[in-house]
């Protein structure tokens, strides 16, 4: 395959990923986060690890934590945590039209901050570096760098303009089951010191196939450098795997934190 014919395969790639989280909203699961930060000399510094489960109740599809550090949280926790679930449920139920209107709005301009990754197959360009087998199926190997005389059209996607990485696609269905990408220069895709990306930031995805047929996130790492007081360098991990997939009643739209 030439590069314009790559560049459609991602095309498509994304277009599933995105349909993917949609129908994520009608799964519950367990989310584990692993946040981990070292020391220049790699010496942890800290080491936090946090699962939450994903489920119905009262109605809603809500999120809460059900284990701090590998431990499962105090009942008298996770009984405020069901109150306080009960509560918002109440709440959502005794909202005015307008005020459903506006939490509705609210909800889908978040998930529309996602849109600027429909830019990366303009962005980049497209090698094919081979096929292999993970997990059983049949996958192209995609290199991916920047796209001379790229302009990226939202500020978050000028982070195509320095990433480089490789994408692992199912030849069968089109979905992505692993991408490494690496930020190869810092760049600033917003205002403030958080809005920077630096350099030597690693990113990595993996989906699976679930019985049913429906493409699940699976693990999601990032590594990343931090500057401490401007100063200091300390290197963060995080790291999310997902497992315990289950189908919900019925299709779901509304999602809380119980946090």
């Amino acid at each position: 395959m030439d590069d314009e014919q790559l560049r459609q395969l991602v095309r498509r790639t994304l277009d599933l990923r995105l349909e993917n989280e949609k129908r994520l909203l009608d799964y519950g699961f367990l989310r584990r986060t692993h946040k981990k930060q070292l020391t220049s000399s790699g010496e942890v510094k800290s080491d936090e690890r946090f699962t939450f489960k994903v489920e119905r109740r009262e109605g809603l599809r809500v999120s809460y934590i059900v284990e701090r550090n590998d431990q499962p949280v105090p009942a008298a926790e996770l009984a405020k945590t069901h109150d306080r679930i009960r509560e918002v449920a109440a709440e959502r139920r005794a909202e005015t039209p307008e005020q459903r209107r506006k939490r509705e709005a609210g909800e889908k301009k978040a998930s529309g901050e996602r849109d600027y990754l429909q830019e990366f197959p303009n962005a980049a360009e497209f090698k094919l570096a081979g096929m292999e087998k993970v997990g059983g199926r049949d996958t192209y190997i995609v290199d991916f760098q920047p796209r001379p005389g790229y302009k990226p059209k939202d500020m978050k996607a000028r982070i195509f303009e320095k990433v480089r990485g490789r994408v692992w696609i199912d030849k069968a269905e089109s979905q992505f089951l692993k991408m490494d990408a690496e930020v190869f220069d810092t760049v600033s895709i917003g205002f403030g010191v958080l809005a920077k990306i630096e350099k030597g930031t690693q990113f990595h995805l993996e989906q699976t196939r679930l019985p049913d047929g429906f493409w699940a996130p699976a693990k999601q790492l990032m590594k990343f450098d931090a500057r401490v007081m401007l100063v200091k360098s300390m290197r963060n991990e995080m790291e999310t795997t997902y497992r315990e997939f289950r189908r919900l009643d019925a299709p779901v739209r509304a999602v809380a934190s119980a946090q």
